[in-house]
């Protein structure tokens, strides 16, 4: 997992050179209730990167993925209360957020199972897209490889929607989600 989380870093840094330096060098991991069973995805990322900045200089360094940032060491617990405040009636999964947007919406691991889901902030369901985070870091990888993400002219880090999904499907098979589907939960 540790090097596929690497890789994608470098492909990023290939693209936008100065991205990894701007994530900031790792730092403690943010505290959880459950640090028993920390899901090793957050040890990987937080273990080489502190996370976006909430404030930050450079358009092209705000998406690790598009429309989506590394939580920020420093943010993550707000983050993880904002989150759970969202899911609040409506799901008693045990999520950890590792991404997110403006919106509040993140992208998160369910600790017991590993899964990977999008919450979204105005959305009383939640959306299963990895099975697991190492099918998660192998398909951002490959969306790298086959040029899915690319910089716009505004300098924001953008993507080909329909490759997206003809990509994910292919390597996530039996993910409602890429299929159209909507594999809730």
């Amino acid at each position: 997992m540790h090097r596929l989380f690497i890789d994608f870093l470098r492909k990023s840094e290939k693209r936008r050179p100065g991205y990894f330096k701007s994530l900031g060098d790792g730092k403690d991991l943010p505290i959880l209730p459950y640090q028993d069973n920390y899901p090793e995805l957050l040890n990987v990322i937080y273990e080489n990167v502190s996370g976006t900045p909430s404030i930050i200089g450079n358009q092209e360094f705000m998406d690790f993925i598009p429309g989506y940032h590394v939580i920020h060491v420093d943010e993550y617990n707000s983050c993880l209360t904002t989150q759970n405040d969202i899911l609040e009636g409506f799901s008693d999964k045990n999520l950890v957020p590792f991404l997110k947007n403006y919106s509040s919406d993140f992208v998160s691991i369910e600790v017991e199972t590993g899964n990977v889901y999008f919450v979204y902030h105005d959305d009383d369901q939640i959306y299963k897209i990895y099975e697991t985070p190492l099918d998660f870091l192998k398909t951002i990888n490959k969306f790298y490889d086959k040029q899915v993400y690319f910089l716009d002219e505004d300098g924001f880090l953008d993507y080909d929607e329909d490759m997206e999904y003809v990509i994910a499907k292919k390597m996530n098979p039996t993910i409602g989600f890429w299929n159209e589907e909507q594999d809730n939960e």
